[in-house]
């Protein structure tokens, strides 16, 4: 594993902890669950996904990405289960939320990630979701 991606996932992972207990306001206690999860949060109603990224603002892009496996888990959530799915998105100008429904499909599209600063070129299946569908985490009911 090369040094970016090693600071990448320290950042994830120490963002993680920090904004735990001010996800807790919102959701209830939430359990972490286990590092190659595809969701970082978990309690009897809701399953949360965070994404920090410590250089963009909900202006910076149209849409914020995420990997195409955590929607299908997400959806698996929503037949199997009563939980609600939000992607929590910890920003420079606060964490923003965007729920995952099953009426919602208009709100995001599929494409590549692809990236090319960690020493190779990374490509992934994405999921953007555009970001006029995100809440700023205090006005969320």
């Amino acid at each position: 594993m090369n040094s970016q991606k090693k600071k990448d996932l320290s950042y994830g992972f120490a963002m993680e902890d920090l904004v735990h207990p001010i996800l807790e306001k919102q959701f209830g206690k939430l359990d972490k669950t286990p590092q190659c999860d595809n969701f970082d949060y978990i309690n009897e109603d809701y399953v949360v996904e965070l994404k920090s990224r410590h250089n963009i603002t909900i202006k910076s892009y149209n849409s914020l990405c995420f990997n195409e496996c955590k929607l299908v888990k997400g959806f698996e959530y929503l037949e199997k289960t009563n939980k609600k799915v939000y992607f929590a998105f910890n920003l420079m100008d606060g964490i923003w939320l965007w729920e995952l429904t099953k009426d919602n499909k208009n709100e995001y599209y599929y494409g590549n990630i692809v990236r090319k600063d960690r020493g190779r070129y990374e490509s992934s299946k994405g999921v953007y979701v555009y970001t006029k569908h995100f809440k700023l985490l205090n006005f969320i009911s």
